[in-house]
């Protein structure tokens, strides 16, 4: 990647239709966006039944389809990130936002399952058709990309194990009693 590239992640997959649809979404609103003095760049990582559909309908120069990668890569890939988006029809709580929160990645997702309280106040909720406008309005405040890394970097802590294992230990502890 260049010096002057902005790096855009979504990490998911294609097995379900109400899955990859989201990927449809996610495509037209960065083929909408316009961002000054930098090249916008996609990768989708994630593959399985629809991925060659979609990959041979939107990959282009500036959209990259990884297809399944391992774990390692996809990891390497989130930390490359300048912005993480998921944009899902079908989800519950992904870990791919949990490691993108540990590695103080700004997020924007569309509501779906669980990812308003798995992201809390560390990543920006938007309605599927308000997406472009979004992820334009965020790239393009770096305070609001500043704001959004020290928050994740905050919300992650909930997920580490040695603090989720104090959390069980004390409602075990409470019940017990």
């Amino acid at each position: 990647m260049k010096k002057n590239d902005f790096l855009i992640v979504e990490v998911t997959d294609f097995y379900y239709p109400e899955k990859a649809r989201g990927i449809s979404l996610l495509v037209d609103a960065f083929n909408s966006i316009k961002y000054k003095n930098k090249n916008l760049k996609l990768i989708i990582v994630g593959g399985r039944k629809y991925f060659r559909d979609y990959k041979a309908k939107y990959a282009s120069k500036a959209i990259q389809f990884a297809g399944q990668i391992k774990r390692k890569e996809v990891i390497a890939l989130i930390k490359a990130a300048d912005l993480i988006v998921h944009c899902s029809f079908l989800d519950n709580a992904p870990i791919s936002l949990i490691e993108a929160l540990a590695c103080g990645k700004p997020i924007i997702a569309n509501e779906v399952g669980a990812v308003r309280e798995l992201l809390g106040e560390a990543g920006i909720i938007c309605k599927p058709n308000q997406l472009a406008c979004q992820i334009q309005k965020t790239i393009s405040s770096p305070k609001t990309l500043q704001d959004l890394r020290k928050k994740a970097r905050e919300r992650s802590k909930i997920y580490d194990l040695n603090q989720i294992s104090q959390d069980l230990l004390i409602l075990y502890n409470s019940i017990i009693r």
